[in-house]
């Protein structure tokens, strides 16, 4: 499912965008999320629709394998609220929640965020396109027809 940066915009009609995530199967699904852009999410403590997009997303599918894809650099704990699938925060975590976990950082100054990412590198959390090799990627082109119904002809 393809989901544009507007996914939370409301179709005219009784469906909203974000509620066809259940063709994904719901909480049984356990493939993969790629959110592209990410950091269009960064302000979610804002309350942004894209960032409650994505966590709306995230939530709907709890078993959902999750990347999250930008070339744009984290710099300030506050654009991670969305990353929680990255378990800095949370069960099992240091930090009960994003909260915490933000504040902590952010009383640590730059060095804790250098730590951070450094983290993320070691536990295969993170990766930098240096690592990546495209040398075996394959493109074909693959038609498929239109799943969801059409609401007042502007799908």
């Amino acid at each position: 499912m393809y989901l544009r940066s507007s996914g939370a915009d409301p179709i005219p009609g009784p469906l909203l965008r974000i509620s066809q995530v259940k063709w994904c199967g719901g909480d049984s699904f356990d493939g993969c999320l790629l959110f592209d852009e990410c950091h269009k999410a960064k302000n979610l403590t804002k309350g942004t629709k894209v960032g409650l997009a994505v966590q709306l997303v995230q939530e709907r599918l709890p078993n959902a394998r999750v990347i999250y894809c930008s070339a744009t650099g984290v710099s300030d704990t506050s654009n991670m609220a969305y990353m929680g699938r990255l378990g800095l925060w949370g069960a099992g975590s240091l930090y009960p929640n994003f909260d915490a976990f933000s504040r902590t950082l952010n009383s640590r100054g730059m060095g804790a965020m250098e730590m951070l990412a450094g983290h993320l590198k070691v536990y295969s959390n993170e990766s930098s396109r240096m690592s990546i090799s495209w040398s075996l990627l394959v493109l074909r082109r693959v038609l498929q027809k239109q799943f969801w119904p059409r609401v007042n002809g502007l799908l």
